[in-house]
Formats: structure tokens, C-alpha cells, sequence
């Protein structure tokens, strides 16, 4: 299973040359041995064009659609959720923070590393969430959920939670993240400034229903068998 591989995120000069030989292995080996998963179309085609491997096939992240349902909030708060604490964020996502800030929203990085966690600096606070129902109960009361990572992402599943939540998600098409962003007609943008506009302006969007439905747990074993009974 990959995850995702973007050569420009950082890696080690010896993770580099591990990928570099998977990669290598994978084309050599015949076909029917081994099958590649990946988590979107955009990385099951970068794959199989950009890498050459055979035998790739999509799996995606899939929910209990309905405990989300249950966390559901109508009423929002000025909090604006900047995604998950992680190196790969935009840099400039910090600069967003101390401008929202000012305009009086409450802005804070999720995590479950304790060591990451701080009280609010005046522009962000980074929160260690424990208790995943903690969680689910502050991202659910946020008036929208930002992903805006520097490099291309598997997925994000920050970002599809916060739908499932009934929090609106503004982001990057990055990657699979690009993938997630469209189907579920979020909003998309391209830099800080637009992510400042949209939030300022109220222009959020939240995914239909045969979206979420799409990603439910209940649609595992149907996608399990499709890939399964392919030679």
C-alpha cells in the first residue's frame, strides 16, 4: 500500500534510495505476485505513469458515516481549524493565523502529540487532543477546516472528517487532497490571500450526500472484492 510519494517533501537520502529500490523491484517483478494500493486516482495514475509500476489499484479511506452524523453541529463558532499540526503546512499558514486572529476568530492546529501541543501564542493554538471524541466535538463546532499542505498529500483525513462533521473545508488541490477537494466541491484555492477572502466572505461549501455515502465503512467489502478477483 502507498500512501503517496512526493520526491520534494524532505525525505532522508536513505529513505530516498529505499523508495528508489521498491520502485525498481516492483517493475521487475512479474505482475501477478503483488498488487500496488493506492489512496486516490491521482496517486493510482501517478503510479502507474509517472513511476511505471503494473497492477495498480485504488483503495480509499472509508467511515462509520453515521457516528460522524451523530457529532454534527448546526451552530458554529468563530474557530477556524488550520488542520493538523505538520511540517508540511504552508508556511504562510501562519501569517493567516495572526491576520484571523485580529479580525477576532480563534484559530488552532489539531494534534495527538503532547509534545507539539502550546497555549495560544496570540495567533494559534496548537490543541493534543487525547480522547478522539474530543476531537470530533471541537473540529464539529468550527466555522470551517483548512488544508493547506506544501506538498502533495495522500488524502487528508482531517479534511474529509470535517465534512463528515458538517464543517466546511477550504484547501489546495494538492495530490490526492485535489481529489478530495473536487469530488466533494469544496472550495479550492490557490494562496493565502484567497483562503482570507473566503472566510472573511462566508464562501464555504459543504459536500452532497452521495459523496459522504460514497465513503461509507458499508462500501468496503464491494471495493475489497473488486480488487481481489482482479489478475
Amino acid at each position: 500500500m502507498l500512501h503517496n510519494f512526493d520526491p520534494n517533501d524532505g525525505k532522508s537520502l536513505v529513505f530516498k534510495k529505499y523508495f528508489n529500490f521498491l520502485f525498481y523491484a516492483l517493475r521487475k517483478m512479474k505482475s501477478k505476485r503483488f498488487k500496488v494500493i493506492a489512496v486516490s486516482s491521482f496517486w493510482k495514475k501517478y503510479f502507474e505513469k509517472t513511476i511505471n509500476l503494473p497492477n495498480v489499484y485504488q483503495f480509499s479511506n472509508y467511515y462509520k458515516i453515521e457516528k460522524y452524523q451523530q457529532m454534527q453541529k448546526k451552530d458554529k463558532n468563530l474557530w477556524i481549524h488550520l488542520g493538523q499540526w505538520s511540517t508540511k503546512n504552508d508556511e504562510a499558514i501562519f501569517g493567516l493565523a495572526q491576520k484571523l486572529s485580529l479580525d477576532g476568530f480563534y484559530c488552532y492546529f489539531s494534534t495527538t502529540d503532547s509534545a507539539a501541543a502550546k497555549s495560544n501564542n496570540g495567533s494559534y493554538e496548537i490543541i493534543c487532543f487525547h480522547d478522539f471524541k474530543d476531537y470530533l466535538e471541537q473540529v464539529s463546532m468550527s466555522l470551517c477546516t483548512l488544508a493547506l499542505p506544501k506538498i502533495n498529500e495522500g488524502w487528508n483525513r482531517v479534511a474529509h472528517e470535517s465534512m463528515l462533521l458538517s464543517t466546511p473545508v477550504i484547501g489546495y488541490d494538492k495530490g490526492g487532497l485535489g481529489d478530495l477537494m473536487k469530488e466533494s466541491h469544496s472550495i479550492i484555492v490557490k494562496n493565502i490571500e484567497e483562503v482570507y477572502i473566503c472566510i472573511k466572505d462566508n464562501l464555504f461549501v459543504l459536500p452532497q450526500n452521495d459523496f459522504i455515502q460514497k465513503y461509507d465503512v458499508s462500501n468496503v467489502s464491494l471495493e475489497l472484492e473488486k480488487i481481489c478477483k482482479t489478475h
